[in-house]
């Protein structure tokens, strides 16, 4: 009887501690955290990096002779104006020295005779130009090409106070090299209104007309760094400033949504929020919100920095 009773308690013990490993593996899995932020980092880091390339860009072509007289920190000029082209060629820091940059991007006026001109437009070609987070020495690669029409026409360095904006549409395909070396190919359907406000603060609203997979409104889609597909929406304007009292006068999302969809726990982001994920209604942002819901059907949120 003895012997009996021990066997009882002994397959008792045997079946707490299977269902223990397997509220433990459960729990584990349904803990993704880090790869929902990861992927969201991801696509936040590549939009804001290429941005700030796309703003040499613009300081360049707002010039006559094809960038003469124009210098990046960090970066040479050269032009071949019988083509309407020139390179930049990077391999230094940002002005702000917050960034290392290398590689080289090519610009070429191909249709127009100016890229003032309404409809104008300039192909980007993007030769494995390596941008690094000085602060956080992670690294985003990124060759490919991006097709950006001038939809009004204008200058940005024109631009003044309260006046009209500009708004350019950007499409492209780009490989993005993850600083894990994991390399995917993304689609870009993006339009920026660019403006300076009555205050006199430099404006980015970004929005996206891309139609993919039964989506409208996307802004970018591919394969993130886990190898699942991804097509990113945006629900709100996202709206970036260039403000002088914050993060040294980088560009900052200070207000927006979009979603991450398609992969297997879609994500909601909102940005500029504070350090308890409430939007701000002025100052600087800490940085941006996620959401989503798990696999046990809870609600989860992140609170990224910028």
């Amino acid at each position: 009887m003895k012997q009996l009773k021990l066997l009882v308690v002994l397959a008792a013990i045997g079946l707490f501690s299977f269902q223990a490993c397997k509220k433990d593996s459960k729990e584990d899995i349904s803990d993704d955290t880090a790869s929902q932020i990861q992927h969201s980092q991801d696509e936040t880091n590549f939009t804001s990096e290429t941005e700030a390339t796309l703003d040499d860009v613009n300081a360049v072509v707002g010039f006559s002779g094809l960038g003469k007289g124009i210098s990046i920190s960090g970066a040479t000029i050269d032009s071949v104006i019988a083509d309407k082209k020139y390179i930049i060629n990077y391999n230094g820091n940002n002005a702000a020295g917050t960034r290392f940059r290398s590689g080289q991007v090519v610009v070429q006026l191909t249709t127009g005779l100016r890229w003032r001109d309404q409809n104008a437009v300039l192909t980007i070609t993007f030769n494995n130009l390596m941008i690094k987070n000085i602060a956080t020495n992670k690294s985003i690669t990124v060759s490919g090409t991006k097709v950006v029409t001038n939809v009004n026409g204008g200058l940005v360095n024109m631009l003044t106070p309260g006046g009209s904006s500009i708004i350019h549409k950007i499409t492209g395909n780009m490989n993005v090299t993850f600083d894990d070396g994991t390399s995917k190919v993304w689609s870009i359907y993006r339009q920026r209104e660019i403006l300076i406000t009555a205050a006199g603060i430099p404006t980015i609203k970004i929005s996206g007309f891309g139609v993919a997979d039964g989506l409208d409104n996307v802004v970018v889609a591919g394969i993130n760094r886990a190898g699942n597909p991804f097509s990113t929406i945006i629900n709100q304007t996202v709206e970036i400033t260039k403000n002088t009292n914050c993060f040294n006068g980088a560009w900052v999302a200070v207000s927006g949504k979009k979603t991450h969809k398609r992969i297997a726990r879609e994500i909601t982001v909102t940005f500029g929020v504070d350090q308890s994920g409430n939007q701000i209604s002025s100052g600087c942002p800490y940085g941006y919100k996620i959401e989503w819901t798990n696999l046990r059907n809870d609600s989860k949120q992140a609170i990224i920095s910028y």
